[in-house]
């Protein structure tokens, strides 16, 4: 107890620093000067560059796999023979939604997780395994009909007590969905977590995961699955979209219970494998960093109490937030990120940084200062502020032993090493589009010409930092011989 008070004071005390103050922020070019300055004077950076032990990747987001959320078949191809291999990753991370696993009750289709696993074991590669609870609606086209499925599946929601909200993404096709985000006249139906009713559902499917996969070999780590798509994220925390939107109630005291009843589930069920649990929220109230969902003092002890109990329990250790840019840019991405400023993904937390924001990070730093291996994750290439400079450079300065990338890094490191093939197409096309714009399918290949040299050196960009990063053979230590 001791341990977690004094915790929770120290990332206080790191916050009360920060001074809870709004800057504006500096542009690209500063804000990478800046990345450069804190990596050379941390005096806790290693001598070997080679810092990444592990390298996962997201599955694809292409217009198909979009159209095929709830076929089995094209599920498994997405994250099989569809996957862009890269020969340095470790695998990949399969995140499936409860509703995409156990649409009907009692009729879960586990074959789409096994022929996951099968097709990486022989492969020589591990899987992250995650099943979402929550999570934004799913499109779902049948036929010429389309819908917003939950992440929830319907006979869960048809016995527990729900609210309404909107979401703030979607997974489906753009043109569908692109007005809807964050817009009170959409709302979808999402479990309440005070329902008891639901935390049993949820231990019902997590003990049919751990008598099916728990000890698997080719599984590397199961994501203890609370939150928005199987991360620390609650969605519908507040109403501020007026009054029948938003969990009614909703306290982080609330939160954490329902998160600890959720991992005490998975600790009941994974005596073998590997847990992960990838914090945001937890920290951000372990912090009593100041939002528009008021944190109690006793709060705060909940969340460090919370955080390092998981920690105590051997639980590999994740933060999977991502970089936002503050001012808008039109066509800037990954490849073209002229113009724009970032928030998150600081190298180093100060009085520019948004609380809420550096939370998370002062949580990190408590994980590497007391030696805890934990894992990053590297959004879309569509994000200005995942440029592979940026990305480098926060890298090097937190030293994650593991990161997942979203899969088009995957797509353009493997176009880089195997050429133009199936497998990295639609990533390839994206980017003609955003270096050279196109209207009429006939300009098409003149333009994807004219854009292949930009596309190949941004390709290598990606596949140099990896390279630089990611741990080698000669780096590992020697094993010891046997007598």
């Amino acid at each position: 107890m001791k341990s977690s008070l004094h915790r929770a004071r120290t990332i206080g005390l790191t916050l009360l620093v920060l001074g809870f103050a709004s800057f504006t922020r500096p542009g690209a070019a500063a804000q990478l000067e800046d990345f450069r300055d804190a990596v050379k004077e941390d005096s806790r950076v290693h001598q070997s560059d080679h810092f990444l032990k592990e390298l996962y990747f997201y599955l694809p987001f292409g217009v198909d796999p979009l159209r095929h959320l709830f076929d089995p078949d094209s599920i498994v191809q997405n994250a099989t023979t569809n996957f862009p291999t890269v020969d340095a990753m470790s695998g990949i991370a399969l995140n499936i939604y409860w509703s995409q696993l156990c649409p009907l009750e009692d009729q879960c289709n586990f074959s789409i997780i096994d022929r996951v696993i099968d097709f990486w074991r022989r492969s020589g590669k591990k899987v992250i395994l995650s099943v979402a609870v929550i999570g934004p609606p799913l499109e779902k086209f049948t036929g010429s009909k389309k819908e917003f499925v939950s992440a929830t599946p319907d006979w869960v929601l048809n016995r527990v007590a729900t609210f309404q909200s909107p979401s703030n993404n979607f997974i489906g096709i753009f043109n569908d969905w692109k007005d809807m985000a964050s817009n009170p006249l959409f709302s979808f139906p999402f479990p309440r977590y005070d329902d008891p009713r639901f935390v049993t559902e949820i231990e019902k499917l997590v003990r049919q995961l751990g008598e099916r996969y728990d000890g698997n070999p080719t599984i590397s780590y199961v994501r203890i699955g609370a939150g928005k798509a199987g991360e620390d994220n609650p969605i519908g925390r507040t109403n501020g979209f007026g009054p029948n939107t938003g969990m009614l109630g909703f306290t982080n005291d609330l939160w954490i219970r329902y998160s600890r009843q959720v991992a005490d589930a998975y600790f009941a069920s994974f005596r073998k494998s590997r847990l992960e649990f990838d914090a945001l929220w937890m920290a951000i109230v372990a912090a009593g960093a100041k939002n528009i969902t008021p944190i109690t003092t006793s709060e705060q002890q909940e969340a460090a109490h919370f955080l390092d109990y998981v920690m105590g329990k051997h639980v590999f250790m994740a933060f999977n937030g991502s970089p936002r840019a503050t001012n808008n840019v039109p066509g800037a991405t990954a490849a073209n990120p002229d113009g724009v400023m970032c928030t998150g993904f600081s190298p180093r937390p100060d009085a520019t940084t948004p609380p809420i924001v550096a939370a998370p990070y002062a949580e990190v730093e408590h994980w590497r200062r007391l030696g805890i291996p934990f894992g990053f994750e590297v959004a879309a290439l569509s994000n200005p502020c995942d440029a592979p400079e940026m990305t480098r450079a926060i890298l090097e300065r937190y030293r994650p032993t593991r990161v997942i990338f979203f899969a088009d890094w995957a797509a353009l490191i493997n176009f880089h090493h195997e050429g133009l093939n199936k497998q990295n197409q639609w990533e390839v096309d994206w980017l003609t589009n955003v270096f050279v714009p196109w209207t009429n399918a006939s300009e098409f290949s003149a333009h994807q010409a004219q854009a292949m040299p930009r596309i190949k050196q941004f390709a290598a960009e990606l596949d140099d930092l990896v390279r630089q990063i990611l741990t080698r053979e000669s780096d590992r230590e020697p094993r010891e011989r046997p007598h």
